[in-house]
């Protein structure tokens, strides 16, 4: 007859029962212990020093977060334009003039009117999942493009080509007709391609939020693999005609620098894109990289004064902040690298007007400005005050950063010193975003914007173009330079366009809808034993990649 244990008698006895159950026991001991040992390894920084030493995986990190990686839809993120980049290819690229340049399409002629255009798909392009992109991809991409921006309102590449027709003629030609010359036709069509296959098995409707979206087939150098908030994983592609050496891409993105920073310590990144004024602080960690830099005039950072405003809506008020503003103090006394940006269009450029007056500091013509607004300085108080005795107050609202901090300061002290007392507004992302220019809910904003290859301002400063989701963030709206960007962009005429061009800045610049700052150094810190990057030829950030199938470890 057997004897029933306790739970008591089986634990004071387990020292024997251990022994007794051997090897059951020891093998469950060293299973224990391994998983414990694999889920330290996992969470901990060994996993990535690991990546970090392995030759065949190059680990990128930024500040910032994934929106949308389906480039049928525009987006502002430039972490969004990195990995679109790594992904698709273009169907023409266009030079830092404007001039097409061949991609996907390999050719093209138009009609004598220059309304109609055939364009030749080149063969060899292959989808990461081994199929061949053809002319019928190519439509369906702007076609899809087009009918998500004219009937739903959607942000997509077709906003520019909404009353275009595309039709794929056969597999190796598409036709694109447009109502009337359009001399931004070219960059509207310098965008990326999609697969027709992947994504006609969804509504139209929901492709945006779909989970293809996230991981998106393209013909360009690497494929998406793995996709979280927080991490892209890229292979390369083997359809790609010159296979990358580098086999793993990853992207790593996160919300604040400090964290950036922390994987950086921990050997955890190869590279990190857009350090602006974390140089000095990455440069003290050490390591063996190279920062590559150089000034981009595709971007511009300004301040937009909101026109809508009951106060800034005085042409003078906006003239005398602008007077007050020591743009070549600030860059000086914030160590900030850049050129000093003196209006819409970059001096390097044929459509620049350097025949107008420019503004620069200059405290005569601000107190004269704000005198004809009703404002005079009070040498008691230090400020503008009008007849009521209210000094001259407004807010700057600015995202959050090391860059817009430094900035900030210095004009508050500077607009201090001048007799305007400058309230700071600094927010997080979201709030920037969401809230503030998502309502206009501004009075004056420290913004950066990047601008296209072609002198176009359509987008940036005509009337319509004032309400969210557009770009004519000040509000700004004068009907005589609405006309001009009309017709301007009309033509494919250069002397036309520069006459246009000119006549606008002289009239924009008079009416000061915003304040412009500079012009700002891209920076990117990789590491060293990484051969091929160059920013030499760039015109954007994302075009660091155009060359990284030829990138390797040494």
């Amino acid at each position: 007859m057997k004897t029933k244990r306790s739970l008591r008698d089986w634990l004071w006895n387990y020292p024997n029962l251990f022994w007794e159950l051997r090897p059951i026991t020891f093998i469950i001991v060293y299973i224990l212990l391994m998983i414990v040992l694999c889920q330290y390894i996992i969470s901990s920084p060994i996993l990535q020093k690991l990546h970090f030493e392995d030759r065949t995986v190059f680990t990128e990190g930024t500040v910032g977060e994934f929106v949308n990686l389906n480039p049928i839809f525009v987006s502002q993120n430039q972490v969004d334009k990195d990995i679109k980049e790594l992904v698709f290819e273009k169907f023409i690229e266009v030079d830092a003039n404007g001039e097409p340049i061949p991609a996907i399409a390999t050719e093209w002629s138009m009609d004598e009117e220059k309304k109609v255009f055939t364009f030749t798909v080149g063969q060899g392009h292959f989808f990461s999942d081994g199929t061949e992109l053809d002319a019928y991809d190519v439509a369906w991409t702007y076609n899809t493009a087009i009918y998500l921006a004219k009937e739903k309102g959607r942000e997509t590449i077709g906003q520019a080509l909404t009353d275009v027709t595309v039709e794929a003629q056969d597999s190796t030609h598409v036709v694109f007709t447009l109502p009337e010359t359009n001399a931004t036709f070219y960059e509207a069509i310098a965008t990326y391609i999609v697969s027709e296959d992947q994504f006609s098995r969804l509504n139209v409707e929901s492709i945006e939020n779909s989970e293809i979206s996230r991981k998106p087939l393209g013909t360009g150098p690497y494929s998406i693999t793995t996709f979280d908030d927080s991490f892209v994983e890229l292979t390369a592609s083997e359809y790609y005609p010159s296979k990358p050496k580098i086999s793993t891409m990853i992207y790593r993105v996160y919300p604040t620098f400090e964290l950036l920073k922390v994987a950086y310590e921990n050997n955890q990144l190869n590279a990190i894109n857009g350090i602006g004024s974390y140089r000095s602080e990455l440069q003290s960690i050490g390591g063996n990289i190279n920062i590559n830099g150089k000034v981009l005039d595709s971007r511009t950072k300004l301040i937009y004064i909101n026109n809508r405003n009951e106060l800034l809506k005085s042409a003078d008020i906006r003239k005398g902040f602008s007077y007050i503003t020591d743009v070549e103090d600030l860059l000086q006394s914030t160590g900030i690298e850049g050129n000093i940006r003196k209006g819409p269009i970059k001096e390097s450029s044929p459509y620049f007007n350097a025949d107008i007056q420019y503004y620069k500091y200059d405290k005569e013509a601000a107190d004269k400005a704000f005198a004809d607004a009703g404002y005079t300085y009070n040498k008691v108080s230090g400020y503008y005050e009008n007849s009521e005795n209210k000094i001259l107050s407004v807010k700057l609202s600015y995202l959050d950063n090391p860059t817009n901090d430094i900035i900030a300061k210095r004009l508050e002290k500077q607009w201090e010193s001048e007799g305007v007392y400058l309230q700071l507004e600094p927010q997080d992302y979201e709030k920037m975003i969401k809230e503030t220019i998502a309502t206009r809910n501004y009075e004056l904003l420290l913004y950066e914007v990047e601008t296209t290859l072609d002198p176009d301002q359509y987008n940036l400063w005509h009337s319509i173009k004032s309400d969210y989701p557009n770009l004519n963030l000040a509000g700004y709206n004068y009907s005589r330079n609405d006309i001009i960007l009309e017709r301007a962009r009309t033509t494919m005429d250069k002397d036309a366009r520069i006459a246009d061009y000119k006549l606008f800045q002289k009239y924009f610049m008079a009416d000061a809808p915003v304040i412009f700052l500079y012009e700002p150094k891209y920076e990117y810190l990789i590491d060293s034993r990484v051969e091929g990057p160059d920013l030499t030829n760039i015109v954007y950030p994302y075009q660091r990649f155009n060359n990284i199938a030829d990138w390797y470890y040494r």
